[in-house]
C-alpha cells in the first residue's frame, strides 16, 4: 500500500509501445505468453485508485488480454473478490502464468479493511479458460484474520510468485506458490495439484523476499531469493518436497534509498528465468537485480543503479560471477530489470528503464539487450521507447516484467502516472516482432 499519490501525466505520443492502461495509476505488471499460439498475450497489473482528499489508496488488480501478439489490446471482465471466508476490497502484486494446456492462471495479494487496519489478508488464486477474457471465482490459497487490526502489528503476507509446471513429467499441471512473510522474515512455499482448489501446508525454504520461482524442462524447482545481505536460490527435485541448502548467486549491498532526482526507492527485486527448449542451453537458470555500481567486485553501494545479470549452467549448484549489462560510466541510473527466456529458440532478453541518454539524470527510455547463446554474451544495449518523463515521480512500481515466444519478445511497464505501455522488442530482423505497431482499441 503506497501512500503517496503518483502524478498523472499521460504519455504524449509514444514511439515504440502502446498504451494499455490508458486511465493511469496501473503499476507493477505480469505479462505471459499462451504456450498454444504466440498470438496470445495476457497482462495484469496493480490499479491504484487515489480519492480526491486524503491519501488513502484503493488497490486492485486490472487484467489485460491480446489475440494478436500484443499488436492491440482489450480490458478483461473484473475480477470477483469473494471467496468463500470472506469478501475483500483490495489486491495488489498480480502474478500470470499458463499450464501446458493453455489454462491461464493469476495469483494476487488480497485485503479486507483498510491501509493500516486490514483485517483480514491473505493470497488468492484466479482461472481463466478463455485466453484471459473472464476469471473464475477466487480460490483461497491463504487467508488470515489479523487478530491486532493493525497491519504493522500483525503477520504481513508480501509479493507471492507464482510458476506451473509444463514439463510434461509427472508433475505437470503442478502449481508453485512463494511469498514472503514477515514478523520474523521467511519465504514460504506451497503447491497444488488440483488446479488451485486445494493447497499444501505451506513451508519456510529461506529468509529472503521477493521471491522468483523457475521450472526447469524436468520439472526441478529453483526458487531465487533477495534478503539483506544477497541473493541466492534454493532448488528441489521431488516437486517441493524438499529443498537444497541455499546456494548465494552474490552479495547485495544496502542500496535502499531514493534514486538521486526523484523520490523512487530502490528496490532490490530479482528477475528470474529458464531455459526449458530443447536447445543446447536448456536448463539454465538465469537471474537479473539492480544495485550499485561499485558492488562488484569493490563491494560497494555507489550510485548510479547498474543492471547485473548472472546465470547457472549447472541447475544453480552454482552461478557465474555479477555481469554488468547497464552502462554506468555515464553516471546516470539504470532500474526495474525483468528477464525472459524463449521456450523455443532459448534465447535470453534482459529489458529495463534506463536515464543514460539524459544528462540531467531524469527521464528514462526502456532499453534490453539479447544472448543467443545462453547467456554467455549479449547485444550491446539499445533503446526500444521513447522517452519516459519520470520527474517529480512518487512512485513507478517495484518491478516490470518481460516476457518472450517464437521469437517476439514483450516488456511491460509503467510511466510515472501509471500509464502502462507493452513495447515488442525488436533484435535484428525477428519477424514476427517487427510486422506490426502496436496500438490500442
Amino acid at each position: 500500500m503506497e501512500g503517496l499519490p503518483p502524478i498523472r501525466r499521460a504519455a504524449t505520443k509514444p514511439d515504440g509501445y502502446v498504451i494499455v492502461a490508458n486511465d493511469g495509476g496501473v503499476y507493477e505488471p505480469s505479462i505471459v505468453f499462451s504456450p498454444l499460439t504466440a498470438t496470445t498475450v495476457l497482462a495484469a497489473a496493480m490499479h491504484v485508485v487515489y480519492p480526491s482528499s486524503g491519501t488513502t489508496a484503493e488497490q486492485r488488480v486490472k487484467t489485460f488480454w491480446s489475440s494478436d501478439a500484443g499488436a492491440t489490446w482489450n480490458d478483461a471482465a473484473p475480477l470477483s473478490l469473494t471467496t468463500p471466508s470472506a469478501t475483500y476490497g483490495y489486491q495488489a502484486d498480480p502474478v500470470l502464468a499458463f499450464d501446458r494446456t493453455g489454462v491461464a492462471y493469476l495469483s494476487t495479494l488480497i485485503y479486507a479493511g483498510g491501509p493500516g487496519a486490514l483485517n483480514r489478508t491473505g493470497i488468492a488464486l484466479w482461472k481463466s479458460t478463455d485466453s484471459g477474457r473472464t476469471w473464475s471465482a477466487p480460490f483461497p490459497v491463504v487467508e488470515r484474520t489479523n487478530l491486532s487490526g493493525i497491519w504493522t502489528l500483525s503477520p504481513q503476507d508480501d509479493k507471492e510468485w507464482m510458476a506451473i509446471d509444463t514439463s510434461g513429467g509427472p508433475r505437470d499441471g503442478t502449481i508453485y506458490l512463494a511469498w514472503v512473510r514477515f514478523l520474523p522474515s521467511s519465504c514460504q512455499f506451497t503447491r497444488s495439484t488440483d488446479g488451485g482448489r486445494t493447497w499444501a501446508a505451506m513451508k519456510t525454504i529461506g529468509d529472503g523476499g521477493a521471491p522468483q520461482i523457475v521450472i526447469g524442462g524436468d520439472g526441478e524447482i529453483h526458487v531465487v531469493q533477495a534478503s539483506t545481505t544477497r541473493l541466492f536460490s534454493v532448488t528441489s527435485h521431488d516437486g517441493g518436497e524438499s529443498f537444497s541448502s541455499p546456494v548465494t548467486i552474490a552479495p547485495l549491498p544496502a542500496v535502499n534509498t531514493t534514486f538521486p532526482n526523484l523520490q523512487i526507492q530502490v528496490y532490490q527485486f530479482p528477475s528470474s528465468a529458464g531455459d526449458t527448449s530443447f536447445g543446447s542451453h536448456r536448463g539454465n537458470v538465469y537471474t537479473v537485480w539492480v544495485t550499485s555500481t561499485d558492488a562488484y567486485p569493490e563491494g560497494g553501494s555507489a550510485f548510479p543503479a547498474t543492471i547485473w545479470f548472472s546465470r547457472s549452467t549447472d541447475g544453480a549448484v552454482t552461478w557465474s560471477a555479477p555481469r554488468r549489462l547497464s552502462d554506468s560510466s555515464s553516471g546516470r541510473d539504470a532500474m526495474l530489470p525483468s528477464v525472459a527466456c524463449d521456450p523455443q529458440t532459448g534465447d535470453v532478453v534482459v529489458a529495463w528503464l534506463d536515464r543514460r541518454d539524459d544528462a540531467d539524470n531524469r527521464v528514462a527510455r526502456l532499453y534490453a539487450a539479447h544472448s543467443t547463446d545462453g547467456g554467455a554474451t549479449f547485444t550491446q544495449p539499445r533503446a526500444f521507447t521513447s522517452s519516459l518523463d519520470l520527474t517529480g515521480t512518487r512512485f513507478i512500481g517495484d518491478y516490470n516484467g518481460t516476457a518472450a515466444n517464437a521469437t517476439l519478445a514483450l516488456t511491460a511497464f509503467s510511466d510515472a502516472g501509471g500509464f502502462m505501455g507493452v513495447a515488442p522488442l525488436v533484435f535484428g530482423d525477428a519477424p514476427v516482432a517487427g510486422r506490426h505497431r502496436a496500438v490500442r482499441h
